[in-house]
């Protein structure tokens, strides 16, 4: 069974490739940005059948095609959904008049018609910019073949007690990436697409804000690549918290898969989880896994709400799963760095061996390796 098609390049078929593991590089207690964070989860603990775990400082040391998969080459796509607090750079004269003669309108108060108002006005300048800049953008969710510049009500604005704005003319924006085959060129456009931003808009950083990454197959997902998927996440999972910020370890909107309400008629993926944690061993998550039938029984085991760390309802829709756990990012750094983390754990977690005696004992956390 399938799941999602998206639209792919041509991949060449290359043998798995055995690469060594570099030094751990740690700051501030948590691994450094811009690295690929499959080796500092699993610790090097799991038979990757030929692959060994490896960090990587930059997407050029990857080995191409990222996509492949060590087993039937179907190409990992990835998409980005990045929530932003901004305004614009109005003390540049030049951005301050170019938002005044297409109408900006820099009263501290404004009514909600004039803030509607400025906010698509924003959507549009950033919109043009961008495809100014060679990156195809637009304002409406037509398609994901263009970047889009969306609002989300989602972001909220710092409001003081008398009602004044700290940040003026605050408007939370979400970045919605195209679709990208490859994990180089994926970089490359995230980067230039943070270029165009900061060059005309500051951005605030906020606890509302998020980062959330969309995972596909250019030939839609198999329930065996769902299976090895959702027991790589769950076997991470501590480590993945480890590596969030306290505020995304209690979200609401990207509460642990294995603390969702109860999934299952019997046992529940939070009772399954616990017993693994307390006795040393994820033989009975892997069971619990390993029973479902089809996509859809996995689905309502393992994430039966949309607001959780992984969501697979997006399955459904757009043929993707969606990493919702990380923080907002504020450089183009930061994107990179969540964005190969999904990717890593996703591309682990297919190749990985999660019959080896290893495998049955959870990872030490992200902070103790």
């Amino acid at each position: 069974m399938l799941i999602g098609r998206y639209p792919s390049s041509p991949v060449e078929e290359q043998p798995p490739t055995n690469r060594s593991k570099i030094a751990k590089i740690m700051r501030n207690g948590q691994p450094k940005l811009n690295t690929l964070w499959l080796g500092v989860i699993t610790g090097g603990s799991l038979d990757t059948s030929g692959v060994s775990p490896v960090l990587v400082t930059s997407p050029s040391n990857l080995t191409p095609p990222f996509g492949l998969t060590y087993r039937n080459h179907l190409a990992i796509t990835f998409g980005v959904e990045i929530e932003i607090l901004v305004r614009p750079r109005l003390v540049r004269e030049d951005i301050a008049q170019e938002f005044a003669r297409r109408g900006w309108n820099n009263e501290q108060s404004l009514s909600s018609k004039e803030r509607r108002a400025n906010i698509m006005l924003l959507r549009q300048i950033l919109a043009s910019k961008l495809s100014d800049a060679g990156i195809p953008a637009h304002t409406e969710k037509q398609s994901y073949q263009k970047w889009t510049v969306d609002c989300d009500a989602s972001i909220v604005e710092p409001v003081e007690a008398d009602g004044s704005r700290p940040f003026n003319q605050q408007i939370g924006l979400e970045i919605i990436s195209s679709i990208q085959t490859s994990l180089n060129e994926g970089v490359t456009a995230i980067q230039n697409v943070w270029g165009v931003l900061t060059a005309i808009l500051q951005v605030k950083e906020h606890q509302s804000c998020s980062t959330h990454i969309h995972i596909g197959f250019s030939e839609g997902w198999s329930l065996k690549d769902l299976k090895r998927r959702a027991k790589g996440w769950f076997w991470v999972e501590r480590g993945i918290e480890a590596a969030m910020p306290e505020h995304r370890r209690n979200c609401v909107w990207a509460v642990p898969n294995h603390l969702c309400r109860s999934n299952n008629e019997n046992t529940t993926m939070g009772e399954v989880y616990a017993q693994a944690i307390e006795t040393s061993t994820f033989a009975s998550v892997f069971s619990f896994v390993d029973e479902v039938r089809s996509a859809e029984e996995l689905i309502v085991r393992a994430a039966p709400e949309r607001y959780l760390s992984w969501n697979l309802q997006s399955l459904k829709t757009y043929g993707t799963m969606e990493f919702r756990r990380p923080p907002q990012s504020l450089t183009a750094e930061d994107t990179v760095h969540w964005v190969e983390m999904a990717v890593g754990i996703v591309n682990w977690a297919l190749a990985a061996n999660f019959e080896d005696e290893k495998a049955l004992k959870p990872p030490p956390s992200l902070t103790s390796i």
